[in-house]
């Protein structure tokens, strides 16, 4: 079974908790490289969906590992980006830190290994990543009959790590400026308004602790992902989808909630995957699939006849873009 919703996510389901907030360091990581990849193996069939997912474990896994190991807690990805955030719960400072280790060690692992060799050739990668420091609030959204729900992270740690990531290039890591005050002792950053380029680490970063996680909570687990994605099989594969993304408002709370809860009526009509509701890089965001892992011969009628409802059903604008191209789904 599979861990694909944020543990943070699973405690406060189960202790009845919705919504709330908490101060934190935020990180958002960008890897460049996988779209180059996954055009190139997905011309080799079921072989190159293989080979593509034993890269993106070997290139993913240790950056995932590094921000549990600096007590992180990742709450998205989206496509090759990573957001995961550090909550600060005494020592501002400390968390700082520990988000700083993550991220330098990132970097140099990246730059170490940057050239990836497969039996089709061999590709580059590398990492943008910005660091910030700020509040986030969180909530849990549910459908009407309360047995499907999706969640969410905002606020200024989120908006600002985006915002800084925006400003690196490849290798290069930025920090906003609430972060790089708190750590004006241990490192050199080049200074810029709201951000700046980290050039150098002052002082000892703090080691990585072991990984520990609790028990699988298949339960609520299948209350945010379809039982069948939990239980499904590592093995990857190229398929033919439809990606709907959205955009639309920063919507207060109760606005979110109505809006939910229509996506899911929509849904039970037209089929389709929530990935979840994201806020950073793009705004205010969410991006659905048809295909994976269910493909029927009518998705792309589907996904248009889901938005077009949906438009119709809402008092404020939203844009859309869609596509149906060849995808690789898994995990």
């Amino acid at each position: 079974m599979h861990r694909v919703v944020p543990e943070f996510i699973i405690e406060k389901y189960r202790a009845g908790q919705f919504n709330g907030s908490f101060r934190a360091a935020g990180m958002f990581l960008d890897l460049s490289g996988f779209s180059t990849l996954t055009d190139a193996l997905a011309k080799q069939g079921q072989y190159g969906a293989e080979v593509l997912v034993g890269l993106m474990h070997n290139v993913f896994d240790p950056l995932v590992a590094s921000v549990f190991e600096h007590g992180g807690k990742i709450v998205g990805f989206a496509g090759d980006g990573i957001l995961a955030l550090f909550p600060i719960e005494t020592d501002e400072r400390a968390t700082a830190l520990n988000a700083l280790a993550s991220a330098w060690w990132i970097q140099r692992n990246l730059a170490s290994r940057a050239i990836q060799t497969t039996p089709f050739g061999s590709f580059s990668f590398s990492a943008k990543i910005g660091l910030s420091l700020g509040d986030v609030s969180w909530g849990i959204l549910s459908s009407a009959t309360l047995d499907q729900s999706t969640y969410y992270f905002r606020g200024k740690a989120v908006d600002d790590c985006a915002n800084a990531e925006h400003l690196a290039r490849a290798g290069e890591t930025y920090l906003s400026r609430s972060l790089a005050d708190v750590l004006r002792e241990d490192v050199l950053v080049e200074d810029g308004d709201a951000f700046g380029r980290l050039s150098g680490i002052r002082s000892r970063l703090p080691s990585p602790s072991a990984l520990r996680f609790p028990s699988f909570d298949s339960t609520v687990s299948r209350v945010f992902i379809p039982e069948t994605i939990l239980h499904r099989d590592e093995r990857g594969e190229f398929r033919q989808a439809v990606n709907l993304f959205m955009r639309f408002p920063d919507l207060p709370n109760e606005k979110l909630q109505e809006f939910v809860q229509t996506l899911f009526r929509l849904k039970e009509q037209y089929g389709g995957l929530i990935n979840r509701l994201d806020f950073g890089d793009k705004g205010c965001n969410m991006l659905m699939l048809w295909g994976a892992p269910v493909a029927y011969e009518n998705d792309i009628g589907r996904a248009l006849n889901f938005l077009l409802d949906l438009q119709a059903s809402v008092d404020f604008p939203i844009t859309t873009g869609v596509t149906y191209y060849i995808a690789h789904a898994g995990f």
